[in-house]
């Protein structure tokens, strides 16, 4: 293999950001592409979808090895019921590399990329490209080395710094300040008006670990194409139902109809997924509080009498109120995720004019 100083003789000067972000990277993590002019290309491209001058598309699977450092344990940062998760060496990507045992159909797999495509909002997770390709992949059998094939799905997302919500979870008296809170609470309930109103998705696994947040603790709703994956396939299992060797998507935050034989498509199901999300928010825990005045009391010990809380401790009851409308156990009852921002932004003016 040449060395890395000829390697870059063949790109044009060293001005485009893809070259110097992987100047400095080791010359044998250049392995996967017999050329370097293939990776400049293909990292070029996946430059502008970064820049938005590009749509998301379809990437080469060396694309994902390379900057994934070939899935390595250093670049992995997570895991959930669809696959892995890696960091990039980019610093801004991350790919999800999907689980091979789920065994998704090429038909469901690009309905749901077409989907993830298409969802464009500053609450929604951006989708930058995919992988679906047959791979060649070394074995070691008998002493011997050999190769097979094995077809390989890759998700690539923007990545964010803050993680998911549920690392910031705390109670009244220490974490994220009221404001901070305030506002990812209405930044979930924008984003899912989104999905809800614009898109027709229902995400149908809202938790904290899917709400990711960026370097100003903007909330981005994440895995929504997951359970519908899942449910496509046909391998939900709801805890009233339990089979071996399925995924399970029940959780604390499932809506009590989906234990008996509820509509698991409907927007109301989000809905209850998000009260129990905005309690967890106000309170730092999931279960509703029993007198809500208790809450406030402890908002008001860190606000130390300060001036500016009286709009406050309105804001404080009123979530708990729309939490617990969230949690009607009728779902016709549950308001819709537009109804919440119109509450939200009504108590933002009032607190505006207040001041």
């Amino acid at each position: 293999m040449a060395d890395k100083s000829s390697n870059t003789t063949l790109l044009p000067p060293p001005d485009n950001k893809v070259v110097e972000r992987f100047r400095a990277l080791p010359t044998q993590t250049l392995r996967e592409y017999s050329r370097f002019t293939d990776l400049y290309k293909d990292l070029s491209v996946l430059e502008h979808v970064l820049e938005g001058s590009e749509k998301p598309s379809k990437l080469p699977y060396p694309l994902f090895q390379f900057i994934t450092e070939n899935f390595s344990d250093d670049r992995r940062i997570g895991h959930n019921e669809l696959g892995e998760y890696f960091k990039g060496v980019m610093q801004v990507v991350a790919v999800t590399k999907v689980h091979g045992s789920l065994n998704i159909s090429d038909v469901i797999f690009h309905h749901q990329i077409g989907k993830m495509m298409t969802a464009k909002h500053p609450n929604i997770i951006r989708f930058l490209g995919y992988c679906s390709d047959v791979a060649e992949q070394e074995l070691v059998m008998d002493g011997e080395v050999t190769t097979a094939e094995k077809w390989e799905r890759l998700l690539c997302f923007e990545y964010l710094s803050n993680g998911n919500l549920s690392k910031h979870i705390s109670d009244e008296l220490s974490g994220l300040e009221w404001h901070t809170r305030y506002q990812i609470i209405k930044g979930i309930c924008e984003g899912l008006s989104y999905l809800h109103k614009e898109k027709f998705i229902v995400h149908m696994d809202l938790k904290p670990a899917s709400i990711l947040l960026d370097d100003d603790m903007v909330p981005k709703i994440t895995d929504f194409g997951i359970s519908e994956i899942f449910r496509f396939q046909g391998i939900i299992t709801l805890i009233s139902q339990p089979t071996g060797g399925n995924i399970t998507l029940q959780s604390e935050y499932s809506a009590p109809e989906i234990n008996f034989g509820g509509s698991i498509t409907s927007r109301k199901v989000d809905i209850y997924s998000l009260g129990v999300i905005i309690i967890e928010l106000v309170t730092g825990s999931k279960k509703k509080p029993s007198i809500a005045n208790q809450v406030l009391r402890r908002w008001e010990q860190r606000w130390n009498g300060s001036s500016k809380c009286t709009p406050l401790r309105h804001q404080v009851i009123r979530c708990l109120e729309l939490a617990e409308s969230c949690l009607n156990k009728d779902p016709n009852r549950r308001p819709f995720a537009w109804d919440i921002i119109h509450e939200l932004n009504k108590m933002v003016n009032e607190a505006n004019a207040y001041r």
